[in-house]
């Protein structure tokens, strides 16, 4: 597993170690947290069939979709630009299964 050391922020919560955290789960699901909002993208028989994002402080309990609010749309954008960069930096789309998960992406 690659990643950076977690020790500082262990021994002191103050720390930063990273604003954001990328997910990959199978062919199937993507995902983008950073401190206040969750980006997930699943596909489904090869396309891109759901699109979820939660503001974590405002509803940590994930109950309201917010990708389809208008008012959420540059920060939807936003997020998916930064996922792209997180896919490109750990080779994601190279891998067997983000090969096939980034092929039903169309935004991506």
């Amino acid at each position: 597993m690659e990643g950076i050391s977690l020790v500082e922020a262990m021994r002191d919560p103050s720390v930063t170690i990273r604003d954001t955290m990328y997910f990959a789960y199978c062919e199937s699901q993507r995902a983008l947290k950073n401190r206040q909002f969750k980006l997930l993208e699943y596909v489904i028989d090869g396309r891109n069939n759901m699109t979820q994002l939660f503001d974590l402080e405002n509803d940590p309990w994930e109950t309201s979709n917010l990708a389809f609010d208008p008012d959420h749309a540059e920060r939807l954008n936003h997020l998916r630009k930064e996922m792209s960069r997180l896919r490109d930096a750990w080779g994601d789309k190279e891998t067997t299964w983000g090969k096939s998960f980034w092929k039903g992406i169309e935004w991506g």
